[in-house]
């Protein structure tokens, strides 16, 4: 699909911000943060205008691209790169975001965590720690948690901009999910006698605090995330959801099926190697998808090396895939309207980071597709097929809370 409207950049920053933002050298103040933040705050200082409506250079390819390092030690408090008295810089607001009500984006990006505030219509740069790429990049409402997977050590950025420390509560090593409205999941990484302790934590307040713990049983493999605030694991072939009480074998589902993508309200299957793609509902309402949308599923898993890591958007009707040419080792993002059959790629390739943090829907009226491609991060209507790319930075990772 073509791009209709090119890059775009959202780095116009006026220079008394930038100025603002770096401020006199603190007591105390480690080297390596402050390298961190200075980096950041030249590559806006070049990439910026004093214009906003002056043309803007492409961003730099993910090739060339220089980025700063860090490091963190210590125990669960944020490493001493990261530190709250920088203020945000400001940039301009995606024009492609304007027609959200809702919901908050992050994006990791070379100089710490872009977050896209969309009811109060702002992006602020905020400077934050690099840590380890194998880690933990999770959004709830009001709140992103980033963590590494193998130790303790990790942030917190709240909605209002605010780099706060990791809590304790959300333990050593293992992963994060999100959970229905502002609860988080912590699985740990490897089981201990036998089973794993699954904590659900509520973020709601100033501290998280516990709402439940249960054992599940090393018999399950690792969980992930359901799509719909549960968590999703399988045994023997089968797939079985998570809730705080119970285990239970997803709605209807049989060992021989083969999962293609999954959502809040549907799942995509293969019920036999020969057979076509179906969409099944996990509420007991009418999917929305056609016999064309699953014959473009069809069409493309033929033609293409895909996993089982589709997400379809809450709506049912859109369907969002990695997919790799058979005999090429680039990855590359699929869209499917699932009512029309309509199919399009998302610009670029993925780069060597875990898929699962490369895109997400902001969920609303009209759902956009967020996703990190090439190092850009896209916004893509699969409405009407418009893409608008956010340039001038060094994208990474992508977590939505809608």
């Amino acid at each position: 699909m073509e791009d209709r409207s090119g890059p775009t950049m959202v780095t116009w920053v006026h220079r008394r911000h930038l100025i603002s933002a770096i401020g006199p050298v603190a007591k105390g103040e480690s080297v390596m943060r402050r390298t961190m933040v200075a980096a950041a705050a030249a590559l806006l200082l070049l990439l910026g205008c004093t214009d906003p409506q002056a043309a803007t250079p492409s961003a730099p390819a993910a090739s060339t691209a220089s980025r700063p390092t860090g490091s963190s030690t210590g125990s669960s408090a944020a490493p001493s790169t990261a530190d709250a008295s920088v203020p945000p810089v400001r940039v301009a607001f995606p024009e492609a975001l304007k027609v959200a009500g809702s919901g908050h984006v992050y994006a990791e990006t070379d100089g710490g965590v872009l977050s896209i505030d969309i009811a109060h219509r702002t992006v602020e740069l905020i400077a934050a720690p690099q840590l380890d790429a194998f880690k933990n990049f999770v959004a709830v409402p009001g709140l992103l948690v980033v963590k590494q997977v193998d130790d303790p050590q990790g942030f917190l950025v709240t909605a209002q901009g605010e780099l706060r420390p990791l809590p304790s509560e959300f333990g050593g090593s293992g992963r994060l999910y999100s959970g229905e409205g502002e609860t988080l999941w912590v699985v740990p990484e490897q089981p201990t006698d036998g089973r794993r302790l699954v904590t659900r934590l509520s973020t709601s307040g100033e501290t998280p605090r516990v709402l439940s713990r249960r054992a599940l049983s090393a018999v399950y493999d690792l969980p992930d995330t359901d799509g719909a605030g549960h968590l999703l694991t399988s045994k023997a072939n089968t797939l079985y959801i998570v809730t705080p009480r119970s285990t239970k074998r997803l709605r209807g589902w049989r060992p021989q099926w083969q999962k293609i993508g999954l959502g809040p309200t549907a799942v995509l299957v293969r019920t036999c190697p020969r057979c076509g793609v179906t969409q099944r509902s996990r509420t007991g309402t009418k999917a929305p998808a056609t016999p064309q949308g699953l014959k473009a599923v069809d069409r493309l898993t033929s033609q293409y090396n895909s996993g089982d890591d589709g997400l379809i958007s809450a709506n049912g009707r859109y369907l969002a895939i990695t997919m790799t040419a058979k005999g090429d080792d680039h990855t590359r993002i699929m869209l499917v309207d699932l009512a029309t059959g309509r199919t399009m790629q998302v610009p670029g390739t993925l780069h060597d980071v875990n898929a699962n943090d490369q895109y997400g829907w902001l969920e609303g009226k009209t759902p956009r597709l967020l996703a990190v491609s090439d190092r850009h991060l896209w916004i893509v209507d699969p409405a009407n097929g418009s893409q608008q790319a956010l340039s001038g930075f060094v994208f990474d990772r992508v977590a939505v809370a809608s």
